[in-house]
């Protein structure tokens, strides 16, 4: 199956994402704060690499419709 990637650069992409966020802000001041960025940054993620539209998702979160994964 030539579809898959033979290396993991799509996952070391997505982690210095994060590192840069945490090198930019001098880190997090709490834990929660930490654990808030990275949920969201996975739901953005997840809409972008499954092309699915960014802003009306979102829109359904905080309408508290479901979004289908």
């Amino acid at each position: 199956d030539f579809s898959v990637p033979f290396d993991d650069n799509i996952s070391e992409r997505d982690l210095r994402k994060a590192k840069n966020r945490q090198k930019m802000a001098g880190g997090f001041r709490k834990e929660s704060g930490h654990e808030m960025y990275c949920s969201i940054m996975s739901i953005i993620e997840t809409l972008k690499k499954r092309e699915m539209d960014l802003i009306e998702n979102i829109k359904k979160i905080f309408m508290g419709t479901p979004a289908i994964f």
